[in-house]
């Protein structure tokens, strides 16, 4: 399938919140880092071999000190992309805007590590969630937390 194709797919799923969930089940998924030692690491969210959503360590955020700082966009117009942070006990979602723009956020975390995802939705609608090609797709605005990656090291 190509980008062309999933855009259109992507633009088809702005379906209304009534709509049943149609999310795919799969097992987690564990990725590479953020960051390796003092090495950034740039990420993204694939779908269908399309890039939908790119996200990069803030350069020289990855030094150990328990603090990370990054910048996530949308490579699609009018969808937000999201970056998720498992803290040890919750999900907290750190959200761009739908204009397509770089968003950055940052974390604390006292181990440097962490376990980390992508989101992109339209309208907190239909909701793409996933760590590189992994992924998952909802219709009702439920974040999937099923494939993640691990940060560490920042």
């Amino acid at each position: 399938m190509n980008r062309k194709h999933v855009l259109r797919t992507l633009a088809g799923a702005t379906a209304t919140a009534g709509v049943l969930a149609t999310l795919a089940v799969v097992a987690p998924a564990v990725a590479s880092a953020r960051c390796g030692g003092t090495s950034e690491i740039r990420s993204t969210l694939v779908v269908d071999g399309a890039v939908l959503l790119a996200e990069r360590p803030v350069p020289g955020t990855c030094n150990g000190n328990g603090y990370y700082q990054g910048q996530v966009q949308s490579k699609v117009d009018g969808w937000r992309p999201s970056v998720w942070v498992h803290d040890g006990t919750s999900w907290t979602g750190h959200f761009g805007d739908y204009d397509g723009t770089s968003a950055g956020y940052s974390y604390t975390d006292q181990d440097s590590t962490s376990r980390m995802h992508f989101c992109l939705d339209w309208k907190g609608i239909a909701v793409y969630c996933g760590w590189g090609t992994e992924w998952s797709r909802n219709d009702a605005g439920i974040y999937y937390h099923g494939d993640y990656g691990v940060n560490h090291g920042f």
